[in-house]
């Protein structure tokens, strides 16, 4: 199998968008191995319990150059020479890293985000996606408490910045709420225009009026299909808004802009934990029963070669690299998961 060893400690299928950073290739016809308890748990230290792609091919981009560092490579080889990754390859630059926004169709505002963005290593995240839209707050003549929430709508475009390019216009719905009736608005960045609407709701009427004066932002995280959007009020449309938090993270942003503008956010940022400290972490996770499942008990076989390597050596290269072998050797003895 091409790329044999790095496959299996990835141990997931093949992925659409190979541009990602430090995507490699996956045979297409590769099917993910049963994992004992004792991978599980050496994945979820070195992955997380959730990772993203992007911290699967991080700590995959470290795992290779270390196994390729050291003579330890022939055991890579030895099963299948057919590598299209180079090891020597910087597929993490420094300049990858950190936040950017990018406005969205006809968006004239602008949008600054501050604050210092630290990937959640627990659940193995290290990239997050959000879509910002602003929109009128609006009022009633009942006087009803009303908001207008603009749901942003992930689009084609949208789609073009988190898994390449493609084409597209972005609109959006915006709905008004309050405790007892809902009535609908709709806008897009084409017209610009805020259609007043009157809607009978059995005994009552409501007139809905847009405040010109008052914006809110709405936020989507792209990364959680999950987690629900949130409509926080800004201060004005010639002004700055107030700060807006980013779900997930301690990030804010600001904005200015009519509404109806939007933007797409996102952040990426190293793992904290280095080699030397995941494998110092691994040493007091795993226990003599994990070893014994991942290595086996032959005193003869190459995993022995393995497990002494993990616990003896004193060289990261050789010390780490012997429980890599480990796993990928153990890995490569299971059946695939239905």
């Amino acid at each position: 199998m091409i790329n044999h060893i790095r496959t299996l400690l990835l141990n997931k299928e093949s992925y659409a968008n190979r541009a990602l950073p430090g995507e490699e290739y996956v045979p297409p016809t590769f099917k993910p191995r049963y994992e004992p308890s004792a991978v599980r748990k050496f994945r979820q230290v070195v992955f997380g319990y959730d990772p993203d792609r992007y911290m699967l091919n991080y700590r995959l981009y470290q795992f290779m150059a270390l196994l390729h560092s050291s003579e330890l490579v022939d055991y890579i080889t030895a099963i299948d020479h057919r590598l299209t990754y180079n090891p020597q390859r910087n597929a993490f630059p420094d300049d990858l890293f950190g936040i950017s926004s990018v406005p969205l169709g006809d968006t004239t505002g602008s949008l600054d985000v501050f604050g210092i963005y630290t990937a959640n290593e627990i659940r193995g995240r290290l990239y997050e996606a959000w879509q910002v839209a602003s929109s009128l707050v609006v009022e009633t003549i009942a006087g009803c408490d009303a908001y207008l929430v603009a749901e942003p709508k992930p689009t084609a475009e949208v789609d073009a910045l988190l898994y390449g390019p493609t084409e597209a216009r972005y609109s959006t719905d915006a709905v008004l709420a309050n405790d007892a009736t809902q009535a609908t608005v709709t806008a897009t960045t084409d017209s610009r225009l805020l259609e007043t609407q009157r809607r009978e709701y059995g005994a009552d009427a409501w007139l809905v009026s847009p405040d010109p004066t008052r914006l809110q932002a709405t936020v989507l995280k792209l990364t959680d299909p999950n987690a629900s959007h949130i409509a926080l009020c800004g201060r004005g449309t010639a002004v700055r808004s107030d700060p807006v938090s980013l779900p997930g993270t301690d990030l804010q942003f600001t904005f200015t802009g009519g509404p109806y503008s939007s933007w797409f956010v996102d952040a990426l940022a190293r793992p904290q934990q280095d080699l030397s400290q995941l494998s110092e972490t691994l040493q007091a996770t795993l226990t003599v029963e994990d070893e014994a499942a991942i290595f086996g008990a032959s005193p003869q076989s190459v995993m022995a070669t393995f497990r002494n390597l993990w616990r003896d050596h004193d060289v990261l290269a050789y010390k780490l690299g012997g429980l890599l072998l480990g796993i990928a050797y153990c890995l490569d003895s299971q059946p695939t998961v239905s």
